[in-house]
């Protein structure tokens, strides 16, 4: 039998048997509920330790009822592994696109609604972006935020002698072609032959020739002459 009870400065509201909630009314309207798990719900507005598909520790939202919503929370989720805070727009369900702001299981994804971007601002002007598209644009002294095309790949090596790489990104090796003629050998493929790639040595004159997808081939001094000091860098 549920009760009410009062004893040591204590009030003592009991649901009685398994799967029964506390519940609060104002006017025959629910305002607060208690469940059977110890969960506590504030109207739909406030959630602690709320029993669900996922294991919410803590929600707050507006009118959080499915689709319609636009809520936070403290997730634990053991169907899907994702673990920790969630900010999330009405509109879109969980586990779906519409989740702004979501740290998964080795990962923290923040994510654009639909085909929206990722935009980050300081005194309201746009910084930098990210499009639908996945392109990264930023504004650093230009102005405006313009997209950034990025080195896809980069190598300084010592072409005299016995060829040697000091650094480099994105090359596997280089192949050594004869006097002054090296080809550079990429770890990653690019996606084309349609990339820009520039050269410098300590001849100072020199270029990059015969573009493929995985290499580029790179040439020291018109008369060929191996260089202690080649840098190349590719571009798309």
């Amino acid at each position: 039998m549920s009760t009410v009870k009062s004893s040591s400065e204590n009030l003592t509201l009991n649901a009685d048997g398994a799967g029964n909630d506390v519940i609060i009314q104002n006017n025959g309207t629910e305002s607060v509920r208690v469940d059977s798990a110890g969960g506590l719900n504030l109207n739909g507005n406030l959630r602690a330790n709320a029993t669900s598909t996922e294991t919410r520790f803590f929600d707050i939202g507006v009118g959080r009822t499915g689709n319609g919503a636009s809520y936070a929370d403290f997730v634990g989720d053991t169907t899907y592994s994702d673990y920790g805070l969630r900010l999330i727009r009405a509109g879109g369900g969980e586990n779906t696109t519409s989740q702004l702001i979501h740290r998964g299981t080795g990962q923290l994804r923040i994510q654009a609604t639909d085909a929206g971007s990722i935009r980050f601002r300081t005194s309201n002007v746009e910084r930098a972006a990210i499009s639908s598209a996945g392109d990264f644009s930023f504004n650093s002294g230009y102005g405006s935020s313009a997209t950034a095309y990025g080195c896809r790949a980069w190598v300084k090596f010592n072409g005299s002698g016995t060829v040697a790489i000091d650094n480099s990104a994105n090359v596997s090796s280089i192949t050594d072609l004869g006097t002054g003629r090296y080809r550079v050998n990429f770890t990653t493929a690019m996606v084309d032959a349609d990339f820009a790639a520039v050269s410098s040595n300590a001849n100072r004159d020199g270029g990059c020739y015969g573009h493929s997808t995985t290499d580029v081939g790179v040439f020291a001094g018109e008369s060929a002459v191996d260089s202690t000091i080649i840098s190349v860098a590719i571009f798309r």
